[in-house]
Protein backbone atom coordinates (compact mmCIF):
# COMPACT_ATOMS: atom_id res chain seq x y z
CA UNK A 1 0.00 0.00 0.00
CA UNK A 2 1.55 3.31 -0.99
CA UNK A 3 2.39 5.67 1.86
CA UNK A 4 -0.32 8.20 2.62
CA UNK A 5 -3.08 6.49 0.66
CA UNK A 6 -5.41 6.54 3.69
CA UNK A 7 -4.35 9.94 5.08
CA UNK A 8 -7.55 11.71 3.98
CA UNK A 9 -9.71 8.94 5.47
CA UNK A 10 -7.77 9.03 8.74
CA UNK A 11 -8.08 12.84 8.95
CA UNK A 12 -11.83 12.65 8.31
CA UNK A 13 -12.17 9.97 11.00
CA UNK A 14 -10.31 12.09 13.56
CA UNK A 15 -12.37 15.19 12.73
CA UNK A 16 -15.64 13.23 12.85
CA UNK A 17 -14.85 11.57 16.21
CA UNK A 18 -13.89 14.97 17.64
CA UNK A 19 -17.24 16.40 16.54
CA UNK A 20 -15.68 18.88 14.12
CA UNK A 21 -17.17 17.12 11.10
CA UNK A 22 -20.84 16.18 10.90
CA UNK A 23 -21.76 12.66 9.84
CA UNK A 24 -23.51 14.01 6.75
CA UNK A 25 -20.32 15.89 5.82
CA UNK A 26 -18.01 12.87 5.83
CA UNK A 27 -16.38 12.83 2.36
CA UNK A 28 -17.49 9.29 1.50
CA UNK A 29 -18.96 9.91 -1.95
CA UNK A 30 -15.87 8.69 -3.79
CA UNK A 31 -14.60 6.23 -1.20
CA UNK A 32 -13.69 2.77 -2.42
CA UNK A 33 -14.42 -0.23 -0.16
CA UNK A 34 -10.89 -0.21 1.28
CA UNK A 35 -11.40 3.36 2.51
CA UNK A 36 -14.69 2.42 4.15
CA UNK A 37 -13.01 -0.56 5.81
CA UNK A 38 -10.19 1.67 7.06
CA UNK A 39 -12.67 4.20 8.45
CA UNK A 40 -14.91 1.63 10.19
CA UNK A 41 -12.08 -0.56 11.51
CA UNK A 42 -10.47 2.52 13.06
CA UNK A 43 -13.48 3.44 15.18
CA UNK A 44 -13.27 2.83 18.94
CA UNK A 45 -15.58 0.51 20.86
CA UNK A 46 -16.85 3.43 22.96
CA UNK A 47 -18.24 5.34 19.98
CA UNK A 48 -21.70 5.43 21.55
CA UNK A 49 -25.15 4.52 20.29
CA UNK A 50 -25.91 8.01 18.96
CA UNK A 51 -22.85 8.07 16.67
CA UNK A 52 -23.51 4.48 15.60
CA UNK A 53 -27.11 5.37 14.76
CA UNK A 54 -25.91 8.36 12.73
CA UNK A 55 -23.55 6.20 10.69
CA UNK A 56 -26.16 3.51 10.18
CA UNK A 57 -28.88 5.93 9.06
CA UNK A 58 -26.73 8.26 6.96
CA UNK A 59 -24.93 5.53 5.01
CA UNK A 60 -27.44 2.65 5.28
CA UNK A 61 -24.86 0.40 6.90
CA UNK A 62 -25.96 -3.12 7.67
CA UNK A 63 -25.62 -6.63 6.29
CA UNK A 64 -26.26 -5.71 2.66
CA UNK A 65 -24.05 -4.26 -0.02
CA UNK A 66 -20.31 -4.77 -0.15
CA UNK A 67 -19.41 -7.76 2.05
CA UNK A 68 -16.11 -6.25 3.26
CA UNK A 69 -17.77 -2.98 4.30
CA UNK A 70 -20.58 -4.92 5.98
CA UNK A 71 -18.03 -7.04 7.86
CA UNK A 72 -16.21 -3.94 9.13
CA UNK A 73 -19.49 -2.28 10.13
CA UNK A 74 -20.66 -5.41 11.93
CA UNK A 75 -17.31 -5.80 13.69
CA UNK A 76 -17.83 -2.25 14.98
CA UNK A 77 -21.39 -3.23 15.99
CA UNK A 78 -19.98 -6.11 18.05
CA UNK A 79 -17.18 -4.00 19.60
CA UNK A 80 -19.68 -1.29 20.51
CA UNK A 81 -22.46 -3.68 21.60
CA UNK A 82 -24.79 -1.71 19.32
CA UNK A 83 -27.94 -3.81 19.71
CA UNK A 84 -30.10 -2.15 17.02
CA UNK A 85 -27.84 -3.76 14.39
CA UNK A 86 -27.84 -7.26 15.90
CA UNK A 87 -30.49 -8.44 13.39
CA UNK A 88 -28.13 -7.33 10.58
CA UNK A 89 -25.31 -9.25 12.24
CA UNK A 90 -27.43 -12.39 12.39
CA UNK A 91 -28.54 -12.02 8.76
CA UNK A 92 -24.93 -11.53 7.63
CA UNK A 93 -23.65 -14.59 9.52
CA UNK A 94 -26.52 -16.71 8.21
CA UNK A 95 -25.84 -15.91 4.58
CA UNK A 96 -22.11 -15.22 4.30
CA UNK A 97 -19.86 -18.16 3.53
CA UNK A 98 -16.37 -16.67 3.28
CA UNK A 99 -14.13 -17.76 6.15
CA UNK A 100 -12.31 -14.43 6.40
CA UNK A 101 -15.59 -12.52 6.64
CA UNK A 102 -17.27 -14.76 9.22
CA UNK A 103 -14.68 -16.12 11.65
CA UNK A 104 -13.44 -12.70 12.77
CA UNK A 105 -16.98 -11.75 13.78
CA UNK A 106 -17.34 -14.94 15.81
CA UNK A 107 -13.95 -14.18 17.42
CA UNK A 108 -15.14 -10.66 18.31
CA UNK A 109 -18.39 -12.02 19.75
CA UNK A 110 -16.49 -14.51 21.92
CA UNK A 111 -14.59 -11.70 23.72
CA UNK A 112 -17.43 -10.82 26.09
CA UNK A 113 -20.02 -12.85 27.97
CA UNK A 114 -22.91 -11.05 26.26
CA UNK A 115 -21.25 -11.41 22.87
CA UNK A 116 -20.59 -15.09 23.50
CA UNK A 117 -24.25 -15.67 24.31
CA UNK A 118 -25.36 -13.83 21.16
CA UNK A 119 -22.71 -15.61 19.09
CA UNK A 120 -23.88 -19.01 20.28
CA UNK A 121 -27.51 -18.22 19.41
CA UNK A 122 -26.60 -17.02 15.93
CA UNK A 123 -24.12 -19.86 15.37
CA UNK A 124 -26.73 -22.48 16.25
CA UNK A 125 -28.85 -21.16 13.35
CA UNK A 126 -25.97 -20.54 10.95
CA UNK A 127 -23.98 -23.74 11.56
CA UNK A 128 -25.78 -25.97 9.02
CA UNK A 129 -24.96 -23.55 6.21
CA UNK A 130 -21.31 -23.02 7.14
CA UNK A 131 -18.39 -24.79 5.51
CA UNK A 132 -16.59 -27.31 7.71
CA UNK A 133 -13.67 -24.93 8.33
CA UNK A 134 -16.03 -22.22 9.55
CA UNK A 135 -17.87 -24.74 11.73
CA UNK A 136 -14.58 -25.88 13.26
CA UNK A 137 -13.53 -22.29 13.99
CA UNK A 138 -16.99 -21.37 15.30
CA UNK A 139 -17.04 -24.30 17.68
CA UNK A 140 -13.50 -23.59 18.87
CA UNK A 141 -14.38 -19.94 19.54
CA UNK A 142 -17.96 -20.20 20.79
CA UNK A 143 -18.11 -23.67 22.31
CA UNK A 144 -14.69 -24.17 23.89
CA UNK A 145 -14.37 -27.48 25.71
CA UNK A 146 -17.61 -28.83 24.26
CA UNK A 147 -17.78 -31.72 21.84
CA UNK A 148 -19.13 -30.54 18.47
CA UNK A 149 -22.65 -31.78 17.72
CA UNK A 150 -21.39 -34.07 14.96
CA UNK A 151 -18.37 -35.27 16.92
CA UNK A 152 -14.73 -34.63 16.10
CA UNK A 153 -13.64 -34.84 12.48
CA UNK A 154 -10.76 -37.19 13.28
CA UNK A 155 -7.60 -37.57 15.31
CA UNK A 156 -3.85 -37.75 14.84
CA UNK A 157 -1.98 -39.84 17.40
CA UNK A 158 1.82 -39.69 17.71
CA UNK A 159 3.38 -42.92 18.97
CA UNK A 160 6.99 -41.77 19.25
CA UNK A 161 7.36 -40.97 22.97
CA UNK A 162 4.73 -43.24 24.58
CA UNK A 163 3.80 -46.01 22.14
CA UNK A 164 1.77 -48.07 24.64
CA UNK A 165 -0.28 -45.06 25.74
CA UNK A 166 -0.78 -43.92 22.13
CA UNK A 167 -2.03 -47.34 21.01
CA UNK A 168 -4.34 -47.52 24.04
CA UNK A 169 -5.79 -44.16 23.08
CA UNK A 170 -6.30 -45.37 19.48
CA UNK A 171 -8.19 -48.44 20.72
CA UNK A 172 -10.35 -46.31 23.02
CA UNK A 173 -11.23 -43.89 20.22
CA UNK A 174 -12.18 -46.72 17.86
CA UNK A 175 -14.30 -48.58 20.48
CA UNK A 176 -16.54 -45.62 21.34
CA UNK A 177 -20.24 -45.68 20.48
CA UNK A 178 -19.37 -43.14 17.79
CA UNK A 179 -15.83 -44.09 16.76
CA UNK A 180 -13.49 -41.27 15.82
CA UNK A 181 -12.78 -41.48 12.13
CA UNK A 182 -10.48 -40.90 10.41
CA UNK A 183 -7.68 -41.83 12.75
CA UNK A 184 -4.08 -41.23 11.72
CA UNK A 185 -1.27 -42.87 13.65
CA UNK A 186 2.25 -41.41 13.40
CA UNK A 187 5.04 -43.86 14.05
CA UNK A 188 8.81 -43.58 13.76
CA UNK A 189 10.87 -45.67 11.37
CA UNK A 190 12.09 -47.84 14.25
CA UNK A 191 8.52 -48.76 15.17
CA UNK A 192 7.69 -50.22 11.73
Amino acid sequence: IPAGVFDAVDRAAVEWRAGRLATADLPVRDWVPQEWVRFLDGQPADLGDERMAQLRAQFRLGADGNAEIARSWLALVVRSAYQPSYPDLERYLLRTGRHKLVVGLYRDLARTDAGLELGRKIYAKARPGHHATIRAAGERLLLPGELPATGWAGAIIACDTDPDGAWALCRALRKRDAPVSPLMVLVSGGQL
